[in-house]
């Protein structure tokens, strides 16, 4: 008698929660498929063929040789691990223009090729 009270109850639970089982079930396996995809999908090797052959561009004079050459090998570990390009630039002149300015290329050309006041050519 008491197994049939719990069959019936067993037969009970599973019956008011039998949809959520199957959704949980589902998702399981979508889960799984798309994590078993991910693990045999090949990893594409590095293919850049435009990078750029010096990392450290020292135009405002601020770094040693040698603390230039330890920032190159720490690019190149940097480089390895994140599979992106990093350059370093440093200038002495101040860079004020807005960033979200489409025409910030001929604004700085501009601000090149003016000749300042009180200056004869």
């Amino acid at each position: 008698m008491e197994k049939d009270i719990k069959r019936e109850a067993l037969r009970r639970y599973l019956k008011y929660f039998k949809v959520w089982f199957i959704i949980a079930g589902i998702l399981a396996v979508i889960t799984i498929g798309v994590a078993v995809v991910h693990l045999l999908t090949p990893k594409t090797v590095r293919g850049n063929s435009q990078d750029p052959t010096e990392r450290v561009f020292d135009y405002a004079d601020m770094l040693t040789d040698e603390e230039e050459q330890s920032l190159r090998e720490y690019i190149a570990e940097c480089e390895e691990k994140i599979q992106a390009d990093i350059v370093i630039v440093t200038i002495s002149e101040s860079v004020e223009y807005d960033l979200q300015n489409p025409d910030l290329a001929e604004a700085f050309m501009r601000r090149k090729s003016a000749v300042p006041t009180g200056v004869q050519p």
